[in-house]
């Protein structure tokens, strides 16, 4: 399905205050959209997110290097959460431009021009918690969203059903979590461009999960 309507991520390049303010009026307006019910950020977390950058900004002016850091890492902290929001909100509006701008994030104005996307490559996988691989894809241009699925392999070598997709903006550490350990798992990735063009799926890659 080709994606006609996107929600932009220029908000990441607002000033601190006017980010600020960006992210109250998603808070104001997402949760209040039965749409967006069981979105993957909590009211209270991205008012938490809110709080500690806008508390890390006042502190700032006064507080030399130390608070400037420490205003940065709130600021990536609630871009981070922004993140999250914003491919939730892509997705369950479903190409509808009413129903993403009730969610307080604004749509792509401009057409890109015409791009191709190529089918990726999975670089690697690795894990740091029992039941969670962490796969990395080449990144490609033009790339909106990796997507990553996953398939057990009986003792057999048949392999199952793929499971859900696994959605991320950025093509390392992609997790894939619910996995049984001691199993072995075949894992493939497919790349979203901003036009919403899919790529086809990357050759797949084995890994034992620990």
């Amino acid at each position: 399905m080709q994606l006609k309507v996107r929600v932009s991520l220029s908000y990441g390049r607002l000033p601190d205050n006017s980010l600020i303010t960006f992210a109250r009026n998603v808070h104001e307006l997402i949760y209040a959209q039965s749409v967006f019910a069981g979105a993957p950020v909590t009211a209270t977390d991205l008012q938490a997110g809110i709080t500690g950058f806008s508390d890390a900004k006042v502190a700032q002016p006064n507080g030399g290097k130390l608070a400037t850091a420490e205003k940065n890492q709130r600021r990536a902290d609630l871009l981070e959460l922004l993140e999250k929001l914003a491919l939730f909100v892509q997705i369950q509006s479903n190409n509808d431009l009413p129903t993403l701008l009730s969610s307080g994030f604004e749509a792509v104005k401009r057409e890109p021009s015409p791009s191709t996307v190529t089918k990726p490559t999975i670089l690697r996988i690795t894990q740091n918690h029992p039941g969670v691989a962490l796969v990395t894809a080449k990144a490609e241009r033009n790339a909106y969203v990796y997507e990553v699925q996953a398939a057990e392999v009986d003792e057999n070598g048949a392999l199952g059903p793929y499971g859900p997709v696994v959605s991320r903006t950025s093509s390392r550490n992609i997790p894939v979590a619910d996995l049984t350990p001691g199993k072995m798992y075949v894992f493939r990735v497919r790349v979203i461009s901003i036009r919403g063009e899919a790529s086809a799926w990357s050759d797949s890659l084995s890994q034992r999960v620990m």
